[in-house]
């Protein structure tokens, strides 16, 4: 039964409110605002914050904010990823407003407070709806009154070798935020060995010769003309030269696979004091070898650096991380009953067998009970059959008596044939590994060469020294070049054999971007033009969902618009810099957001 409704009272409040409208403060549409340019472009969700004022804190405080901020309401848009601090005037009203830490991006903020200590907390929600995002995350910002201490980098040419060993250290990239004038900042590198060696350089840029084998620490520490102190500190092992493995895979590119069906390759060993295969001191059998696919959203580069030989190469250690990574181990631990069986006892029941493989990888995916007790096994329907299988190939070889995975030999071919129920975003690891004898009391060292081969699809967030990038995370991520000459740089990029590099990106009336054209520049965003784009312009349509039978990430590259950049032949690993290109943009006005960028060994119309 309906409640019968007050016609008066439900009339009066449809056509008259209680108290005067009071029109927004600050506005904006899902494009620049013409009253307010600064705020950009994109979705639009304000989620507020609060007003600074000292009166609100105890005098000893240690975090709260300078005066210069007294009375500033500091706002946060979910969507955009800034942070803005809003002068008001004694009535309350809008009078400017000013980018709160303008250097960073936040990943969709979606509260923020100051606490009783006077630091800012921001919840940042992370990167995808109504999900546990892996980063969403509590930032606490702290305000450093006065003097702030250096920041501190050291490294050396060599952190190895035999005696005699001379290395180049080197403070670069050390500063000081309060010190313009850094030739005044005083360095003290401390060598130490433990054992009474004790010297200190107070050159920035020293070398130093150690004559004696053992393992140093040095220790660099740099204070600025108010007596404020920080360090940083490398260890670097004299005595014993660590070996040299060199991969060789002919004129191809080291970068990216670009479909060749196979891999032809040939390795090299030497060690200053063990010798090397080419001499027949070092045995094949010695050197370890592996060939691998790595699946998109692993990094073949961390997953080379921590391999430690054959034994734990790539497919076993990926099963692993993807138990890690899942809430298996909250039934099952590796050597011990749960509420589940052990993975071990999983391993001494069913034979390692393609047969067992493909019906524990069905209990996996689709959950089961009755095998060990009553209690059942969740599914995992979202799980790929091939996570499922690195997963159950890692559990039977629990029991295969530590059974190795059989090096490859130093020189032959490998099949580069993307595995069943991959995607093709991942990429091809080879990788050769050696540990040498020691040299006296000095232990082992290793020594690894790799060759990654990705898919030349390149995400735009593996980029470094940004220049006008906005970032937003939620509900997908938006990779958004803002402002004419805005950049990004990519990394060690194998150029032998390029020919053309697209940059795939979106713009469209529902971002907001306005389109510009694409430079590609050798080493600096003031180096060397490789090629330029023509200007690209807004690009409509296409729908938002892939008709059937083309995946999502065929149809985003169909639709997306492409800055086609020609570049000059060249050779050999790059760094490559994007600079984005519009004279018309207004300040930070959104020229294109970035999808992928992609490498091709052809000229491609």
């Amino acid at each position: 039964m309906n409640a019968p409704v007050n016609e008066s009272v439900n009339n009066t409040g449809l056509r008259e409110l209680p108290t005067p409208v009071v029109p927004a403060m600050i506005y904006y549409p899902y494009g620049v605002s013409e009253v307010f340019p600064q705020l950009g472009s994109s979705g639009r969700s304000a989620t507020g914050g609060p007003v600074f004022r000292k009166a609100d804190f105890r005098k000893d405080a240690p975090f709260t904010f300078p005066a210069y901020y007294e009375g500033k309401w500091l706002i946060v848009d979910f969507m955009r990823g800034w942070i803005f601090a809003v002068t008001m005037d004694e009535n309350g009203d809008f009078q400017s407003m000013e980018r709160f830490l303008p250097n960073e991006t936040f990943s969709s903020a979606i509260d923020m407070d100051f606490g009783p200590d006077g630091a800012l907390y921001i919840l940042e929600y992370g990167s995808a709806w109504f999900r546990g995002n892996a980063n969403s995350r509590l930032i606490k910002i702290e305000y450093n009154k006065g003097n702030r201490k250096p920041k501190v980098n050291a490294a050396s040419d060599k952190s190895a070798g035999a005696i005699p060993l001379t290395v180049n250290f080197t403070s670069e990239g050390t500063n000081d935020f309060d010190d313009y004038d850094e030739g005044k900042l005083t360095f003290e590198w401390r060598i130490t060995n433990g054992s009474g060696f004790d010297q200190t350089l107070t050159e920035a840029n020293p070398s130093f010769t150690f004559s004696e084998a053992g393992t140093y620490l040095v220790n660099l520490t740099v204070t600025d003309t108010k007596g404020e102190k920080n360090s940083a500190s490398l260890e670097v092992t004299a005595g014993n030269e660590p070996p040299v493995i060199t991969i060789d895979i002919g004129e191809i590119n080291r970068s990216f696979w670009f479909g060749q069906s196979e891999l032809e390759y040939s390795i090299a060993v030497a060690d200053k004091e063990d010798g090397s295969f080419a001499d027949g001191k070092i045995k094949a059998e010695e050197v370890a070898v592996t060939f691998d696919y790595v699946p998109a959203g692993f990094d073949p580069i961390e997953i080379a650096s921590k391999q430690t030989g054959v034994e734990n190469a790539a497919i076993l250690n990926l099963g692993k991380n993807l138990i890690e990574a899942s809430d298996c181990k909250s039934c099952h631990q590796y050597n011990e009953k749960s509420i589940g069986p052990s993975y071990m006892a999983v391993a001494e029941k069913y034979p390692n067998s393609e047969e067992n493989t493909e019906y524990l990888m069905g209990k996996i995916i689709n959950g089961g009970s009755g095998v060990w007790g009553d209690h059942g096994m969740s599914a995992h329907p979202s799980l790929s059959e091939a996570d499922a299988r690195r997963m159950v190939d890692y559990i039977l070889s629990m029991d295969d008596t530590r059974a190795n995975i059989a090096s490859l030999p130093l020189s032959g071919k490998v099949n580069t044939v993307i595995p069943e129920g991959e995607n093709g975003q991942g990429c091809f690891l080879l990788r050769a590994s050696y540990s040498d004898k020691g040299s006296g009391a000095i232990g082992s060292l290793n020594g690894i060469d790799f060759v990654a081969l990705k898919n030349p699809f390149i995400d735009p967030q593996t980029s470094v020294d940004r220049k006008g990038v906005q970032l937003l995370t939620t509900p997908r991520v938006s990779f958004m070049m803002a402002g004419n000459n805005s950049q990004f740089a990519l990394k060690q990029i194998d150029l032998t054999g390029i020919q053309q590099i697209d940059v795939l990106s979106s713009i469209t009336e529902r971002n907001g971007a306005i389109g510009g054209s694409v430079e590609i520049r050798l080493g600096s965003a003031t180096g060397e033009l490789l090629g330029q784009s023509e200007k690209i312009g807004r690009k409509e349509g296409g729908g938002f969902r892939p008709p059937q039978g083309v995946s999502m990430v065929e149809w985003v590259r169909q639709n997306a618009n492409r800055a086609v950049v020609k570049i000059q032949p060249t050779i050999g690993i790059q760094d490559l810099y994007f600079i984005f290109k519009n004279p018309d943009s207004k300040g930070e006005e959104v020229l294109m957001s970035i999808l992928e960028i992609e490498f091709k060994n052809k000229v491609v119309e």
